[in-house]
């Protein structure tokens, strides 16, 4: 009930798009579900759960009130994070082992064709990847690895690549590097369609990805938080010049404590601000025609699409990661960022300069 409180508040003020994070809920029921959800227009908002392996109870969920509330069913649009490859990453283990996490995700890629067809069910989650201090190419890299081995054992148990593209989702953190994050984004849209076309694809629209971007958490400062105003900012318009669909703009305290009202609003003004009184909403790729841009996107396709050619010539992301090979490169960059930021070769905006 606090919770879908907080939600209409927000809509309330303007957002169009909200998250529940539930990962931490051991368990989920509809009746709980329907208390989150009351008084939303389901077929209005954009609804997206963090929740992991149940994903499938939350695809019900919304199944069951579109059928109760004669729903347009192309009208519920959103996502869950169903990212086993993701779960193996970060935490060392799938959710439960690789054979049922696949099987899993492609009975949810067939209700949600069957059920929900604008909704999303697939995440790759790069968020974690940048919070890490990846580079922006490694990013990138590590994303369309995960996202090909997705394509790869779907397609193999018999799921057509135009049901298994539609619903899914890429998730980026955007850093502090004003131009190459917005250059990443539009790299991600081009290697993303080459990779789908590789599979004899010739209908350019399953090439085409929806991105979900996230201000950085790995830049952000205790010591001076109001400067992570800043940085959400500049990390926002990266993300917007660079062709986001949706943007979560992290509060600035958000780091060390529990975001106060205050920050929350603060980091909704920032969307506000940048759509109604900068009118980034208005052109679809402000940056296209750009020579330093374009140069820099292909720079960061090539180098992505090399690390993507490694991974695979390892057997694939799984194999890759098994071996090493990814966290090596991680540790790294990490060490080499941590230098650079120390002599000053790398600048965190407003406190080393």
């Amino acid at each position: 009930d606090e919770s879908n409180k907080k939600a209409l508040h927000f809509i309330s003020r303007g957002i169009n798009s909200i998250g529940f994070n539930l990962i931490k809920k051991k368990k989920i029921t509809h009746e709980q579900l329907a208390h989150l959800v009351k008084h939303l227009n389901l077929d209005s908002i954009v609804l997206n759960f963090i929740v992991g392996n149940r994903a499938r109870i939350i695809a019900e969920f919304l199944s069951n009130e579109i059928i109760s509330g004669k729903i347009d069913p192309y009208k519920i649009r959103g996502s869950v994070d169903y990212d086993p490859l993701g779960e193996f990453t970060f935490k060392g283990k799938f959710y439960d082992n690789e054979k049922t996490d696949f099987t899993q995700l492609r009975s949810l890629v067939n209700f949600a064709e069957a059920n929900l067809p604008e909704y999303r069910v697939i995440s790759i989650d790069g968020i974690k990847f940048n919070n890490s201090g990846a580079s922006v190419a490694q990013e990138l890299g590590f994303c369309l690895a995960i996202g090909s081995e997705y394509l790869s054992k779907l397609t193999d148990s018999g799921l057509s690549l135009k049901n298994i593209t539609r619903h899914l989702q890429f998730n980026f953190g955007i850093g502090p590097n004003y131009f190459m994050e917005i250059a990443k984004l539009r790299a991600a849209r081009l290697l993303w369609a080459k990779i789908v076309e590789a599979y004899g694809e010739v209908d350019q629209k399953l090439g085409r990805t929806y991105i979900h971007s996230e201000t950085s958490g790995w830049n952000k400062t205790i010591y001076d938080p109001y400067t992570n105003i800043l940085r959400t900012t500049t990390e926002s318009m990266s993300a917007i010049l660079g062709g986001t669909n949706s943007l979560t703009v992290k509060p600035y305290d958000c780091i060390y404590k529990q975001p106060s009202e205050f920050s929350e609003r603060i980091a909704r003004n920032i969307q506000h601000i940048l759509k109604e009184e900068s009118y980034f909403n208005k052109v679809s790729d402000p940056s296209a025609g750009s020579y330093y841009i374009e140069n820099l996107t292909d720079l960061i396709a090539e180098r992505a699409w090399n690390i993507f050619v490694s991974i695979e010539n390892m057997g694939g992301y799984i194999e890759a990661l098994k071996k090493g090979y990814i966290q090596l490169m991680i540790e790294k960059t990490v060490a080499q960022r941590n230098k650079n930021i120390a002599t000053r070769d790398e600048i965190l905006l407003g406190t080393n300069r």
